[in-house]
């Protein structure tokens, strides 16, 4: 970081001295000429020197951490979690009022996920951790479980995780889900893995028939820790057209090492396909001839919270960290996102002033060198476990009012109790070749709830969001 603004401001004062050398070739050597010149020198060096001043001061407004308030090519995007202000940025226009309006009060029980149903007037499928899934109608009522579920796992962060319902459910009424699944195998005995399964929901919206389970974590392991996990759905050919494809995000399960080792799934984020779990055609190749086929990118730690951009299509993710160091990355193919070799966060009890030094990898942690990719923001000195993420549109979608809103992403918060609000730039490059940056960012709703997962809804375009500590679903409107 102080290398980078080192590089702008030594940029800042070599124009200046080029401006400041240059002159008339008609100009004399005379005393008074001289004198002039001087004064002149001297006046653009004050100017320019109060100018590398506010710029440094301006850049290193997140006090010790040294984050940008603004992020810029290669250097994410700092968030404080101690930092008293709300806002780093934006206009009187830019901050929407809003408020929570409780969406449904009753009935669940460790809500994790949900989703909503196409063409059902605004049902959601909702997830509880304890392995049952509920239909909730338009209205927020609690209608019933939703029968054919397999059994899940349930241990200590493992349970009933992720839905996503196929973008190609017109068609096939198809529903996916994550969830912890115990062992299969005498081998496996005392083991659990993230798996993802299949299903075709009925009509009526209220039991699951052909229930596959199509993809298994390997290997299982005796751990309870960092299961992650999203599925996130998409079009291999384009938003119309092709075989369904998923992203599943992979936590490393405790087991910090394996996020390295790529003959495992610990760590990763995975492309199958939706039908059977195949390797996704055109997946990546690493250089460890041991790879699984199924790797898109490698050194994740706990991702809990995915979503794909609008525009590009391309996947989103949010993830623990450490002690600080919670990450929002764009997932690139074959890209490594450097867990535990390097992180922003630190051990967990090493005292909050000991940051930066105690990062993961040391100055390598610090700065993400090559061959890691590191993240467009993270969160600092502490964590805010994200919980869900998504994109806003607002565009067609959205009621009247929350045109600020367009494109931005909105990431949760667990510990941080928090909505976080970040307004990006250079986005929307197509193959991601032009590394996205966050201008400011907003928080809602600070210290309310704790935010397991948001969506926007396709039926009025508002946020949806489940509050983990009071077992309720909350929708945002304009206050």
């Amino acid at each position: 970081m102080a290398l980078r603004l080192y590089d702008h401001d030594e940029q800042q004062s070599s124009a200046a001295a080029s401006s400041a050398s240059c002159g008339p070739s008609r100009w004399s050597w005379s005393s008074q000429n001289v004198i002039l010149l001087v004064a002149t020198a001297c006046t653009v060096a004050l100017v320019t020197t109060l100018l590398c001043v506010f710029l440094v001061s301006s850049s290193n407004a997140r006090g010790d951490d040294g984050g940008l308030s603004g992020s810029s090519e290669g250097i994410p995007f700092a968030l404080d979690v101690l930092s008293s202000n709300l806002t780093s940025g934006g206009t009187l226009a830019e901050m929407l009022s809003v408020k929570l309006t409780p969406f449904v009060t009753s009935g669940l029980s460790k809500p994790w996920s949900f989703c909503f149903i196409p063409s059902s007037g605004g049902q959601m499928l909702v997830t509880e951790f304890a392995g049952a899934l509920k239909l909730v109608s338009n209205t927020g009522s609690v209608l019933g479980n939703v029968s054919g579920m397999p059994t899940v796992a349930v241990y200590r962060q493992g349970g009933l995780m992720d839905v996503a319902v196929d973008p190609q459910f017109a068609a096939n009424r198809r529903v996916f889900l994550t969830f912890s699944e115990g062992p299969q195998t005498p081998e496996d005995a005392g083991k659990v893995g993230t798996a993802v399964m299949s299903a075709v929901l009925a009509n009526d919206n209220l039991s699951l028939s052909n229930v596959q389970v199509i993809f298994r974590q390997q290997p299982k392991l005796d751990s309870g820790a960092h299961f992650g996990s999203r599925v996130v759905p998409f079009r291999r050919d384009g938003p119309s057209s092709g075989p369904t494809v998923l992203y599943v995000t992979l936590g490393e399960r405790g087991f910090a090492n394996l996020a390295q080792d790529n003959s495992t799934h610990i760590g990763k984020v995975v492309r199958i396909m939706a039908d059977d779990g195949a390797p996704a055609p055109g997946n990546p190749s690493f250089s460890n001839p041991a790879a699984l086929p199924h790797l898109f990118s490698t050194g994740h730690r706990n991702p809990q919270a995915a979503a794909l951009h609008p525009t590009t299509g391309l996947l989103w993710l949010a993830e623990h960290g450490p002690q600080g160091g919670d990450e929002v990355n764009l997932v690139l193919p074959g890209r490594n996102y450097g867990w535990p070799i390097v992180s922003y966060g630190c051990d967990y009890g090493t005292p909050l002033s000991q940051s930066p030094g105690c990062r993961y990898g040391g100055a390598l942690g610090v700065h993400h060198n090559p061959p890691f990719t590191p993240p467009i923001a993270y969160w600092f000195p502490q964590s805010i476990a994200p919980g869900g993420m998504t994109f806003f549109r607002a565009s067609g979608l959205a009621p009247p009012g929350f045109a600020a809103w367009e494109g931005n992403l909105f990431v949760g918060g667990l510990a941080g109790r928090s909505l976080w609000r970040l307004v990006l730039a250079n986005d929307k490059s197509p193959n991601g070749s032009i590394t996205p940056t966050v201008r400011w960012h907003q928080r809602l709703f600070s210290t309310e709830h704790e935010i397991r997962d948001l969506r926007q809804s396709p039926f009025d375009g508002l946020l949806y969001l489940v509050a983990r500590e009071d077992n309720r679903i909350y929708r945002v409107d304009l206050a």
